[in-house]
């Protein structure tokens, strides 16, 4: 009778121990992959690279205490001197991009990586990596040159 006992509470012990994955939280709040890369330049209407402006990205969070969603800041930086800027560990989505630059007006945009069939190649591949490359590549958005529109006033407007 102790061995049966014995064994019944192994397995119950075993079976609790096993129940959860750790971190897994029950399936509720569970953040999604952090795996997009985004890249970019930013220039002024004339091509010219815009150096140290601020790049912000925020993401969707739900406040609990006011029941609503808000925008929380998830990364940030500032252009390099050629106008480059380069995050990588993103969410796939619910990330708003925010520029700003002394001189210029301020740019908004909101950033998801949607995943193509065949890793938005024509031809099917059998080959298990190339697969994965393929998939891997939808998370890396290369934003281009992002054009800067010019906030200057004239001298007259900004002391009258």
């Amino acid at each position: 009778m102790k061995k049966v006992f014995l064994a019944a509470a192994t397995l119950i012990i075993s079976l609790n121990i096993f129940a959860q994955f750790p971190g897994a939280n029950g399936g509720k709040n569970q953040a999604p992959p952090a795996i997009g890369h985004i890249y970019g330049k930013l220039v002024d209407t004339t091509g010219k690279p815009v150096a140290d402006a601020s790049v912000v990205l925020l993401q969707n969070k739900f406040d609990s205490a006011s029941k609503k969603n808000k925008q929380v800041l998830f990364k940030g930086g500032a252009t390099k001197a050629n106008g480059e800027f380069d995050f990588s560990d993103l969410p796939l989505f619910g990330i708003t991009m925010k520029i700003t630059a002394v001189g210029y007006r301020p740019y908004e945009e909101k950033i998801s990586f949607q995943p193509k069939a065949n890793g938005g190649s024509t031809a099917p591949s059998n080959n298990p990596a190339a697969q994965m490359a393929n998939m891997m590549g939808n998370f890396d958005k290369d934003l281009g040159n992002i054009k800067l529109q010019s906030d200057a006033k004239p001298f007259s407007d900004a002391i009258g």
